[in-house]
Order: structure tokens, then C-alpha cells, then sequence
């Protein structure tokens, strides 16, 4: 039996403290939507091979497992992968017995997403929250353009993401004994070994679990944070001794900084695509709030204002109200008032309409039936857990990376759902219809938000579109590869198959691009920005990224064709893009 189910207060007389009609209807579509979502990932992921940046430099990692069936490839890969071993290692031992299909490891990436979803449901179910919040929970997810574009990607923060919150299962959601310690001992160690980014998370975490009465404090230490240390420090052994394989200090070998003199292309090249101006740059990433997207920065803002003003023993309706003020203020005004109007509101007319719109189903969070008024008690561990990783990721994180915020998703998806089904609740007090309305709102929230699914039909210029790629993913291209390679990302789909196009038997590739190290191992070299004339006499290709150029695309491609001794052939190119050349002696 669920314990705070059995505890909640009974439904207030006159109250309909319960979903009926059209509200419970779209409540029903969409469980069913996230049902349908989950087996259009699962024919993606078979058909469409991997196209996102990390899944392709680090997984040369599992490639190379796979290919050589050995641990450690240095001069190939450098160190970065090794600080995440727990998705690519297993991934490139799979490859090794069965071969290196890529949809294996794009299913096993959807399997941490439905892990994800199972735990922030799970979670959500364990504590006395308004009707539907383990479904709004699961719906929130789906309204951010970072959960969508990673469900399924090969990349860590969705796995990061689901083994932190399968800790918080561990820790909330069973009784306490030896197998809830042991569930979140391994949970923790996973999580860690997934991506160095759940230290934090996991610190708040265990913080969290602390908060409660004191009675208890003993047990919950005993029973809870010591196995999230124990699980931390076995994963902390491994990183030292990693470290000292490379010659690093563990804090170098857990951020992903490259040391001194080293000449690895792909930690080269990776260090310049992390490189970003900081100049006023952070403060306003932080100040502009959309961390989780466009779509739901007025509710993250609400919910982070609200848990903080019922933690300080404001009461539920003049924190809610309060907490609706300043999240408006801070929505259209504040950034623009603080240094320099560094963080300006989203142009997007998309995402201010819904931010709009979600004024009503968050103002009437003050009218939600008190047997629904958020617990104190939650709100505080949602609190203390979430803010850590954001705060890590704020003042350390890659600017402009919003991805690399998911050790803190369990955390505010959940605190967001609270808030969102109290305020579902509070619009059923007024009338049904209204109800419907708000779960209607946040369902079309999400369905416009799978434009950006598996961040397909991805452009050099940033833009997404899935809706275009599903488009070109016809059933001609679902038996071939290379064809959905295209369609999912034209710019790499191109690279490689302009490079098969121009190889010849034993010939060595050249690149600006690491991810192409995945596709050619050891057959291939990155040398960035461009190689010189002397260097490109050694291959017989030369595949570079042009978009990189910026206006001196034309003049770097020229300046490379005038090399003396060797001729350029081109095999493939789009400009702005990419280009490929045969190499052949002049």
C-alpha cells in the first residue's frame, strides 16, 4: 500500500477533487500519446544511425572496443570518454560480440529515457500531489527541447538524468533495508561513472533526504546517505585511477580539461567547439531563465519562487500569488533591467504565446483544494535537491549547453509538475471546462515541442526540424543507413558518404571534424582548422567542415586547391557546409 496515499486528507465536501469528462478524456490521449512517442522512438532509433556530436566523437570509444577489443586507445580517442565509461564501455562491448550496428546503441540510449520517465512517474505517484501529476510530469519532460533532442541521441544526460532519479526511487519510493541501500548505492555509482555531473545532484540529493523529522534523521544517514557516499566513492576510485593512467589530477580528469601539450585532434577540436566568450555571457544565461526551453521558463521560474516563499512558512495562496508576480516580472521585465538587459524575453511568438497562456493554470495554484496545497516538506527536498546541479551547471557549465543541466531534471520536472497539477486542481474548482483547458495547454505545449525530436534535420546554422526529416525518412530509406543519415543530419550525412564515395583502397582521410573518427578509426586524422600543404600529400581524401569558414570559405578552399604537388578532385560539397576531395599526386 502506498503510505501517503493512504494518509491523504478525505476530498473536501462540494470539491471535485478528481479528473472527469473532457479533462480526464485528454488525460487519457495523453497516456496513450506518450505511449504512441515512446514506439516512434523505437522505429527511429532503428532506422536513423547516430547523428549527435557526442554520440559520434565519444562513441569512437565503443568503436574502438568493438574493432580492437582492448581499453584503452589514448593516441585515438584521448581521455574524455574514460570520465564516462557506463554507456559507452557496455555499448562498445555489445558491438564486440554481435558487430557495431548503431541502432544498438540508440536502443539502449531510449531504454535510460524510459527509465527516466518510469522514475519521475514513480516519484511522483509515491507523494500526495494533485490528480495527474505523474502524468504532467512525463508531459513537462516532453515540452523541453534538450529532453527530446537527447531521449535517444547515444549522449550521457538522459542517462546521467534517469540513474539520479532511480537513486531518489531508491531513496523514497521503497522501504528502507539492505535492497532500497543497495539500489541507491549502485544508482549513485552509476550515475557518476554516466557523467562527473552528477556529484552535484547527488550531494543535493542526499541533503534532501536528510530534511524530515528528527526522529528519523538517524536512519534516513544510515539508510540513505551512506550508500549514496558509498556509491559516489567506488565511482571516485575509478576516476583516480583513470586520472593517473593519464597524468591528470582527478578534478582535470572529471571536467574534461585538457592538459598541457596535449595533442589529441579530438579533445583539440572538442576544446574548440566548447570555447565561448564569457564576457557578460553567464550572468545572462542565468538571468534569461530558459534553461529548460522557451516553453517552460515562466513555470520553472514560478515553481523555484513558490518553493522558496512556502519554505520560509509563507501560507499556500500569498506564496502562490506572490510567487505568480515575480515570476511574470521576472518573465518580461527583469532581465532587461538587470546589467546591461543582458537576457532578453525569447523572440520566439510560439513560446511567448504559451508562456501567456500559462499565467492561468499557475495563478490558480491559489485556489487549489487544500488537500492538494503542495507539502512543505516535498517542495523543500524538490528544493535542496535541484538547486546544487543548477547551480553547478550556472557557474561552471558550457555556456550556451542547456543540456548539460540534466542531473537537475528530476528535480524541477518534479517540482514543476507539483505546482502545475495543484494549479489543474485549482481550475477544476472553477469549472471543468477550465481544467480541461490548462491539460490541453500543457499537451500542445509538448506536441509543438517534437519539432525538435532526436534533434532531427539539424542544419549548420543550429536549426531543427523533425517534422522535415520525418518527411524525407520515407520507407525507401528505412533499409538504408546512409540515406537516413541524411535525411536526420545532411551535413554529416553527406561528409560520410562523400568520403566513401572518394576513397580508394587503402586511403587515409583527413578532417576537421571528429566525428568522422567514428565511421574511419584509425584511417583517419583531425587536423584543425584545416592540414597544410606538406601534411595533405600523406591522404587520399580531405573532408572538412566549410561552415566553420564563416567568409572565408571560399578563399580557405582555394588556398588548399593551389597546394603544390597535389591535385583536389571534388566528390561532394554543399556550400556553407562541407566538402569533400579526392587527393590524388599532381
Amino acid at each position: 500500500m502506498n503510505v501517503a496515499a493512504a494518509s491523504a486528507p478525505a476530498p473536501v465536501p462540494g470539491l471535485p477533487p478528481e479528473p472527469s469528462g473532457v479533462e480526464a478524456l485528454l488525460l487519457r490521449i495523453g497516456r496513450w500519446g506518450i505511449g504512441l512517442l515512446l514506439a516512434l522512438c523505437v522505429l527511429l532509433a532503428l532506422i536513423v544511425p547516430f547523428h549527435a556530436t557526442d554520440a559520434l566523437v565519444f562513441g569512437t570509444w565503443s568503436r574502438a572496443i568493438a574493432v580492437e577489443h582492448g581499453w584503452f586507445f589514448d593516441a585515438l580517442v584521448g581521455y574524455p570518454p574514460y570520465s564516462r565509461p557506463l554507456f559507452y564501455a557496455p555499448q562498445g562491448w555489445i558491438w564486440a560480440v554481435v558487430g557495431s550496428h548503431e541502432w544498438i546503441g540508440r536502443l539502449l540510449s531510449l531504454a535510460f529515457f524510459v527509465l527516466l520517465l518510469w522514475c519521475v512517474t514513480k516519484l511522483a505517484r509515491g507523494q500526495r500531489l494533485a490528480p495527474g501529476a505523474p502524468l504532467l510530469a512525463c508531459v513537462l519532460l516532453l515540452a523541453c527541447p534538450d529532453v527530446v533532442q537527447q531521449a535517444f541521441a547515444g549522449q550521457t544526460d538522459v542517462p546521467v538524468a534517469a540513474l539520479i532519479a532511480l537513486a531518489a526511487v531508491g531513496l523514497w519510493c521503497r522501504a528502507p533495508g539492505a535492497a532500497s541501500a543497495l539500489l541507491i548505492a549502485v544508482a549513485s555509482c552509476a550515475a557518476v561513472l554516466a557523467k562527473p555531473t552528477a556529484l552535484p545532484a547527488l550531494a543535493g540529493l542526499a541533503l534532501a533526504h536528510l530534511i524530515g523529522s528528527l526522529p528519523g534523521l538517524r536512519g534516513r544517514a544510515l539508510l540513505g546517505v551512506v550508500p549514496i557516499a558509498a556509491g559516489t566513492v567506488v565511482a571516485l576510485i575509478y576516476d583516480k585511477v583513470m586520472a593517473a593512467h593519464f597524468d591528470l589530477a582527478v578534478n582535470s580528469f572529471l571536467g574534461g580539461t585538457t592538459a598541457s601539450g596535449d595533442d589529441n585532434a579530438v579533445s583539440r577540436v572538442g576544446d574548440a567547439v566548447s570555447s565561448f566568450s564569457e564576457s557578460n555571457g553567464r550572468i545572462a544565461l542565468i538571468l534569461r531563465a530558459e534553461w529548460l526551453g522557451p516553453y517552460l521558463r515562466i513555470v520553472v521560474l514560478f515553481a523555484l519562487i513558490y518553493a522558496v516563499l512556502r519554505i520560509v512558512r509563507l501560507a499556500h495562496r500569498p506564496a502562490a500569488l506572490a510567487a505568480v508576480a515575480a515570476a511574470v516580472f521576472w518573465y518580461w521585465l527583469g532581465p532587461s533591467i538587470l546589467p546591461g538587459g543582458l537576457a532578453p524575453v525569447s523572440t520566439a511568438a510560439g513560446a511567448r504565446i504559451a508562456s501567456i497562456l500559462l499565467i492561468g493554470p499557475l495563478l490558480a495554484v491559489a485556489w487549489c483544494p487544500r488537500e492538494w496545497e503542495p507539502d512543505r516538506l516535498w517542495l523543500g527536498r524538490l528544493l535542496v535537491w535541484g538547486v546544487p546541479p543548477l547551480l553547478a551547471w550556472g557557474l561552471f557549465g558550457i555556456l550556451g549547453d542547456t543540456r548539460t543541466l540534466s542531473p537537475a531534471w528530476p528535480a524541477l520536472f518534479l517540482l514543476m509538475a507539483t505546482v502545475v497539477a495543484a494549479g489543474v486542481s485549482g481550475l477544476r474548482v472553477r469549472g471543468p471546462l477550465l481544467a480541461a483547458a490548462g491539460v490541453a495547454l500543457l499537451l500542445g505545449i509538448a506536441v509543438a515541442d517534437l519539432r525538435n525530436l532526436d534533434a532531427l534535420g539539424a542544419r549548420p546554422d543550429g536549426s531543427i526540424n523533425s517534422v522535415r526529416a520525418l518527411r524525407d525518412l520515407t520507407p525507401s530509406t528505412w533499409f538504408h543507413p546512409d540515406r537516413a543519415r541524411v535525411a536526420a543530419d545532411p551535413q554529416l550525412g553527406g561528409l560520410v558518404n562523400g568520403i566513401r564515395a572518394a576513397r580508394r583502397p587503402g586511403d587515409r582521410v583527413v578532417t576537421n571534424d571528429g566525428r568522422l573518427l567514428f565511421y574511419f578509426l584509425t584511417d583517419a586524422d583531425v587536423l584543425a582548422p584545416v592540414p597544410d600543404c606538406a601534411q595533405l600529400r600523406r591522404y587520399g581524401v580531405v573532408a572538412l567542415l566549410t561552415n566553420v569558414f564563416g567568409a572565408d570559405e571560399a578563399a580557405q578552399l582555394a588556398k588548399l586547391r593551389r597546394c603544390p604537388g597535389v591535385r583536389l578532385t571534388p566528390v561532394a560539397a554543399t556550400p556553407g557546409s562541407y566538402a569533400v576531395f579526392r587527393v590524388t599526386p599532381a
